[in-house]
C-alpha cells in the first residue's frame, strides 16, 4: 500500500521551487518513448462530481488509472467560477501543455495554475478550496486502497510527484496563502492526470513526432515502417479527438514500438513491430 507522506512541519520544510520537475518512470530516451506515463487534456465544467472510485485499467498495454469523477482542472474552475475574468490565456496554456514534452508541459501547467489562481481565488466562494481540497483527499484515498491490491511500477513518479504537491498545498494553507494552496491543489490534479490513457496518449504522440523531425532526411526507418508510424499517429489523433483516449494510447503506443527496439521496462508488454495495427 502506498502510504501517504506525512505532513510538513512548516518550521522545517522549505518553500517548494516553481516550475519543479516531474519524476520520470523511465531513465533512458528509448525506453521513454515506450513508456512515458503523462499529460492528459481534460476540459471539463460543471459539477466535478465523485472522485472516489479509481480503477487500474491494467489489461492495455501500458497500465493507466481510470477515475470515476472529472479530475478538478484550471479550465473546469474557470468555467464554473470566472468565465469572464480575462483568465482565458492561462486556460488555453494549460491546454497546450498536454502536447508538449513532459517536463516543458508540466511546467507550462505549474505557470498557468499559479498565474490563475489569484483571481480565479477571488471568484470562488468562500470554502471552495477546503471543499476541492477534501476531493482531492478523497482521491488519495482511494488510491492507497487500490495501492494495496497492486499498482504498476510506470504510475509511481507521477502519483509521487501528486503526493508533494498536496503537501506543499497543505503547507501553504496552514500559512494562510490561500492563492497558492489553490494553485498546489491544480498542480496535484494534474500530475494525478498523467497517469490517465488521454494524457499518456498525448505525451507519446508527442515524443514520436518529435522523433520522426529529429531523424527527417535520415534513413533511419524504412518508408515503409514510417508509413505505418505515421499512420498509427493519426489513428491515435483521431482517437483523441473522438474522445477515445485508450485507442488513441494503444494506437499511440504501437507507433512507438515501431520507432525502438529497445525492451520496454519490467512488467509492461512488448510492442510488436509486424503487429497489425489496432485499426482497420
Amino acid at each position: 500500500m502506498i502510504a501517504p507522506a506525512a505532513p510538513p512541519t512548516p518550521a522545517r520544510t522549505p518553500p517548494r521551487a516553481p516550475g519543479p520537475t516531474p519524476r520520470a518512470p523511465v531513465p533512458t530516451p528509448a525506453a521513454a518513448l515506450l513508456l512515458l506515463v503523462l499529460p492528459g487534456f481534460l476540459a471539463a465544467c460543471g459539477d466535478l462530481g465523485p472522485l472516489d472510485d479509481v480503477s487500474l485499467d491494467a489489461d492495455e498495454p501500458v497500465p493507466a488509472l481510470r477515475f470515476g469523477g472529472e479530475l478538478p482542472s484550471l479550465p473546469a474552475l474557470v468555467r464554473r467560477w470566472a468565465p469572464a475574468d480575462g483568465l482565458g490565456p492561462a486556460v488555453e496554456e494549460w491546454e497546450v501543455s498536454w502536447s508538449r514534452p513532459e517536463e516543458e508541459g508540466v511546467r507550462e501547467r505549474v505557470a498557468a495554475n499559479r498565474a490563475a489562481a489569484p483571481s480565479l481565488l477571488e471568484a470562488m466562494p468562500p470554502g471552495e478550496t477546503l471543499r476541492l481540497a477534501r476531493k482531492v483527499d478523497d482521491v488519495f484515498a482511494a488510491l492507497d486502497e487500490l495501492a494495496g491490491r497492486g499498482l504498476p511500477a510506470g504510475i509511481e513518479g507521477p502519483l509521487s510527484d501528486a503526493r508533494d504537491a498536496r503537501e506543499e498545498a497543505r503547507l501553504r494553507g496552514e500559512r494562510g496563502e490561500e492563492a497558492l494552496q489553490l494553485a498546489h491543489l491544480l498542480e496535484t490534479t494534474d500530475h494525478l492526470r498523467r497517469t490517465t490513457p488521454g494524457a499518456m496518449a498525448r505525451v507519446l504522440v508527442s515524443g514520436v513526432e518529435e522523433e520522426l523531425r529529429r531523424n527527417s532526411g535520415v534513413p533511419s526507418y524504412s518508408e515503409e515502417r514510417r508509413t505505418r508510424i505515421e499512420r498509427l499517429l493519426a489513428g491515435a489523433r483521431e482517437a483523441l479527438a473522438t474522445d477515445e483516449p485508450a485507442l488513441a494510447l494503444r494506437r499511440a503506443w504501437y507507433a512507438a514500438g515501431l520507432l525502438e527496439d529497445a525492451p520496454p521496462p519490467p512488467g509492461h508488454a512488448v510492442p510488436d513491430p509486424d503487429a497489425a495495427p489496432p485499426f482497420p
